[in-house]
């Protein structure tokens, strides 16, 4: 009994210190970073980040980020996200990604490339996504031969993991020629 009593204080005391990691590990800004700077390798950037403020539980905020590589650079300035709860994309394997904004971004892509990548076999996402509010209040895209620029962008972003189905419904779009605007 007394042996029973203390593998089980042993095991209570490991679980304990091993939720207490796991919660100083994802409220740090340090693990943030660390997450963009891995994210940013494993698609084949280089990341400036400057500015970083958050954590995974709380709203992040970006000043500056730049992903950069031979073909491509995305330069997106003060940057908020903020997601519902960890609990649902835990148990519910759900991302709801309340505030995606941008007030500015730059896409440039510096040279025509003359071998086309393969485009990918999949377009699947590990959890379903909900985001009703994403904002870009200027998004500038430069290719060599032209460029465009986009104000005041809103959409929404869904994708469904069961059926694989991804949907992006776009509400407001400023050209500089014309404002496109859904009705709702």
């Amino acid at each position: 009994m007394r042996r029973g009593l203390w593998i089980l204080g042993i095991l209570v005391a490991l679980l304990a210190a091993l939720a207490g990691g796991l919660t100083w590990f994802v409220q740090r800004e340090a693990t943030l970073a660390w997450l963009i700077e891995r994210g940013a390798h494993d698609a084949g950037m280089k990341v400036i980040v400057q500015g970083l403020s958050g954590t995974l539980l709380t709203p992040i905020g970006i000043d500056r980020i730049v992903l950069e590589n031979d073909d491509l650079r995305i330069e997106a300035r003060r940057v908020r996200f903020a997601w519902a709860s960890w609990r649902s994309l835990a148990f519910a394997r759900t991302l709801d990604i309340t505030e995606f904004a941008i007030e500015s971004a730059e896409l440039v892509q510096k040279r025509t490339s003359a071998a086309r990548g393969v485009p990918p076999t999949s377009l699947a996402l590990p959890v379903t996504v909900r985001a009703d509010r994403l904002e870009i209040a200027r998004l500038a895209i430069s290719i060599p031969s032209a460029s465009a620029t986009l104000e005041r962008l809103r959409a929404g972003y869904g994708y469904d993991r069961a059926a694989g189905t991804h949907a992006l419904v776009l509400t407001r779009v400023d050209t500089g020629y014309h404002v496109i605007a859904s009705a709702g």
